[in-house]
């Protein structure tokens, strides 16, 4: 597991009591062992349960009917996971036609998933992060649309822009993720500082050397160095940051 995954996993644990919509967090994948055995006493007659069609979905070892029965959720928080866990199936053709199919909503033919919710941000944020990730012909239209939400009245839609500006690693959005990060709204700051991690690019590390070295000595401070070095290798001081040895 990279240590993206890693910090979104961890950030996304410490913030689940405030309600927010955010990538499921376990912290160790159901085997398959253990699916497949479950699966087969309920002979398909039983709905798979979503943590197991998750895990498939996340370990890109999922059918594309998996995919829709996890798409059939009519739970926001389970659709926006199973959006971002998409990204293993990239290279599963059905798959990879469906997120397609789900972006321009083209429901005709699929009538056993939730088109209602996934055409409905903060869904479709997540969807679109996934797909520019994975293909960059659409990346302006899809870049365009996160960031359309921005300043969204809603906390939590602008807490999947962070995630999914994060993700994208465009250092063109740092500027922003910084000044969420440096606001008085917890919930933003601790997302944009893990967003800042998720980027894995200098810029984005300048930025969390500089909010570290603003807010050191404070729970903001302390919370941007642990993620300093965990993503980057790197210790900030007072006045001078630090390589970590291995």
């Amino acid at each position: 597991m990279n240590i993206k995954v890693i910090l979104l996993i961890a950030f996304l644990i410490t913030t689940s009591s405030l309600n927010s919509v955010h990538v499921f967090a376990d912290a160790k994948p159901v085997q398959d062992n253990e699916i497949n055995n479950k699966e087969s006493t309920n002979h398909h007659k039983d709905p798979i349960p979503f943590k197991n069609l998750y895990n498939k979905i996340y370990s890109g070892k999922a059918t594309l009917e998996h995919v829709k029965q996890a798409l059939n959720s009519d739970d926001t928080t389970k659709l926006v996971n199973t959006m971002h866990a998409l990204y293993a199936m990239r290279l599963n053709r059905g798959a990879y036609n469906l997120m397609y199919d789900m972006w321009e909503l083209k429901n005709t033919e699929e009538t056993d998933i939730n088109w209602k919710i996934i055409g409905e941000p903060p869904v479709r944020i997540a969807l679109a992060s996934t797909i520019n990730r994975i293909d960059g012909v659409k990346s302006r239209e899809l870049r365009e649309y996160i960031r359309s939400f921005k300043y969204n009245d809603d906390e939590k839609l602008r807490g999947q822009v962070l995630v999914a500006l994060g993700l994208n690693g465009d250092p063109a959005d740092v500027p922003y993720i910084v000044e969420m990060a440096n606001s008085n709204n917890r919930y933003l700051t601790q997302i944009g500082v893990s967003s800042l991690a998720f980027m894995g690019n200098g810029t984005a590390k300048k930025a969390l050397i500089a909010m570290a070295n603003k807010h050191y000595d404070t729970p903001r401070g302390k919370l941007v160095i642990d993620v300093l070095k965990r993503a980057y290798n790197v210790v900030p001081t007072a006045t001078q940051p630090e390589t970590v040895s291995n």
